[in-house]
């Protein structure tokens, strides 16, 4: 601990005596004043920081106590010895002060008066230091891997500190982000979020490698932080849930009457159903039939939903079980195949089709009319 010895002026009083035998002098005994060292606990001298002084006083008749009420703390920004009056705190032996938010020195100065008149007084000086901020960026959602195309990417920078007063909304936050191409990204507030110039949002609607940077200012130093992610090429809609199930063979349906299939949930990065917040459209629903042994033929509009009934195939025989197909596809493989650039994921023969694993490209059933 810094530790600063006290100066002292001594004051004294005699008392002279005239006799008619001479002329004698006599002095009452010197006071002495109080003895007074202050001290800085070590610890942190950052700007808002706080700060524990200490005194240590002593005297000759006057109490421990009589001293700690009769002290006094004065501070005040600038060197010592204490030049502003400053501001007066009154009694106690410990001095609890938060530093001012401004770099530089700040002179500390305790008197102490015992009950005869002689004072003491000592000073320390502390000098204000600033801490630079801290910069930090997270990217979410967070992966381990690539970030799914057309994702709303938030970027945060939460985590950032400014050690002195750990009071984020006194720092300057600056975003920029670069795509693939080295093109300048899209940075926008992110509804719903706060405070808001600690987040940036964008689509991420390139694939490939993202940069994106932050850097917190605190007026007096900054720091910069930068942090990468990746973003996947488009990936094929899955069709994840249907009525009849994804998986189920045979649906049975009363002759003369008809069923309403649909598609109830569709995953894609681009083009979900049902739409999420950010997608491009919904994807492509494509049916089509086939009797026994024959080709699948494309029906109807593009809908997720498409009633079914004997009419649907044609002529249909007692114990035939025409095929009912229902393809998902988004609006790049739909142009892939149209302009034949690509072909179909999986052999015409495959019921359900997968591919990649886990991702159902298309479904078929067999209907069974029953009488």
């Amino acid at each position: 601990m810094t530790r600063v010895a006290g100066t002292s002026a001594t004051p004294w009083f005699a008392l002279l005596a005239l006799a008619s035998a001479g002329c004698l002098l006599y002095t009452d005994p010197v006071n002495t004043p109080p003895r007074l060292s202050v001290e800085v606990s070590p610890g942190d001298l950052g700007r808002g920081s706080t700060v524990l002084v200490k005194a240590s006083v002593a005297d000759d008749e006057d109490s421990a106590d009589e001293l700690a009420s009769a002290l006094q703390w004065r501070h005040a920004a600038g060197k010592c010895p204490l030049g502003a009056p400053g501001e007066l705190v009154k009694g106690g032996l410990e001095l609890r002060m938060v530093l001012p938010n401004e770099v530089g020195p700040v002179c500390v100065h305790a008197t102490v008066t015992d009950r005869r008149g002689a004072t003491a007084s000592a000073e320390a000086e502390l000098m204000i230091v600033n801490h630079a901020p801290t910069a930090a960026v997270r990217v979410l959602p967070a992966s381990a891997g690539k970030v799914r195309l057309y994702a709303r990417i938030e970027l945060s920078g939460i985590e950032s500190r400014d050690l002195d007063t750990d009071d984020r909304p006194g720092l300057t936050f600056t975003w920029s982000a670069v795509g693939p191409a080295g093109q300048a990204v899209d940075l926008q507030p992110c509804d719903g979020l706060s405070p808001p110039n600690e987040h940036r949002c964008f689509w991420a609607t390139l694939p490939g490698h993202y940069d994106a940077t932050l850097t917190v200012d605190d007026r007096l130093a900054k720091d910069t932080k930068m942090v990468g992610l990746d973003v996947e090429q488009d990936l094929p809609p899955c069709l994840l849930q249907s009525n009849p199930g994804v998986r189920l063979p045979i649906t049975h349906i009363d002759r003369g009457d008809k069923r309403t299939f649909e598609a109830l949930e569709v995953d894609d990065d681009g083009e979900p159903f049902p739409r999420r917040p950010g997608s491009l459209d919904q994807p492509e629903f494509v049916w089509s039939r086939a009797t026994d042994g024959g080709q699948f033929v494309r029906l109807g509009p593009n809908d997720p939903r498409l009633d079914v009934s004997e009419a649907t195939f044609g002529v249909v025989r007692p114990g035939d079980q025409p095929r009912l197909r229902l393809e998902v596809r988004d609006k790049l493989r739909e142009d892939q195949l149209q302009r034949g650039l690509a072909g179909p994921p999986c052999p015409d023969t495959t019921d359900v089709c997968e591919q990649p694993a886990g991702c159902v490209r298309w479904t078929t059933w067999r209907v069974q009319f029953d009488p």
